[in-house]
This record gives structure tokens, sequence and C-alpha cells, in this order.
């Protein structure tokens, strides 16, 4: 999931080769991927992508200020509180930031966290169809392989 600062005002990446773009340079961050979920992740992009493509694009999000954090809670954290633009993440986390009294500051809210999209991302509690369990929720967001 790419998770994007509430107020970030120009279109949203769609991609993660977008990611390695000049808008983007220093604002972007991401779990450490040496365990949990976020190996998973690599792991998964670079079987999809193949390892040229993935290991380029690895490069060129390293060239351009990748900020690594020490897991997805501290990463969504920080595009909450706008040290980032854009984060990659789980959308459980997403959610568990947006509950109410989390965050350093001030409570987080429905509000201040948005997809890659540009719609709001769901907290785990709002109600959704139980034939259906992920329509409406806006927080899935898959970004493709970093070639496509």
């Amino acid at each position: 999931m790419l998770a994007v600062r509430e107020g970030f005002g120009e279109a949203p990446p769609s991609r993660l080769r977008d990611l390695t773009g000049d808008r983007f340079r220093g604002r972007v961050g991401m779990a450490r991927p040496r365990f949990g979920t976020t190996r998973g992740h690599m792991g998964a992009l670079l079987a999809t992508a193949g390892t040229a493509v993935f290991r380029a694009w690895l490069e060129a999000m390293a060239a351009n200020g990748l900020r690594l954090y020490d897991g997805n809670s501290t990463v969504v954290r920080a595009v909450t509180e706008g040290e980032l633009d854009v984060c990659l993440t789980d959308t459980d986390d997403v959610w568990a930031q947006q509950l109410p009294g989390r965050g350093r500051s001030r409570p987080c809210s429905r509000r201040r966290m948005r997809t890659a999209r540009g719609r709001r991302a769901c907290r785990a509690s709002d109600r959704c169809s139980s034939r259906t369990p992920w329509r409406g929720c806006a927080a899935v967001r898959t970004a493709g392989p970093p070639g496509a």
C-alpha cells in the first residue's frame, strides 16, 4: 500500500516508479526490508518484476533518498506527522494510526491519511459489508511492480 500525506497537494503517485522522481526526493519511506511483512513485499516485487527491474528500482529509490524506519507503524506515523509525503506500508498500520489517541502530538482521524488514489483510508472499525469485507475500504492500494 502507498499511504500519502493528507494535504499533499499534487497528484499522488500511482506507480512505484513514480517514487523515484525529483518531487519525492527524500520524502518517501518504508520499514527496513530485512524482516516482517516488508521483506515479503520486497520478495513479491522481485518475483513479479524480475531481478533487473527490481534492482534498478531499488537503486533509483536509494539514490532519491529513500528513508528507512524500524517498522511500518513508525513510517506511517512519519507520514501523518508530515515528516514524509509517501510511505510503502501495510493497511493495518494505517488503520492503527488512525484510531483515536494515536500519534505523538495529537490524535489522528480519518482525515489525516489518504491512499495513493486520494481517497480516505478506512479504519478497521469502519462498517463494511460482511459478504464483501473490503468493499468501500479504500485503504487497500496495490501499486504493481516497479517497472509497470
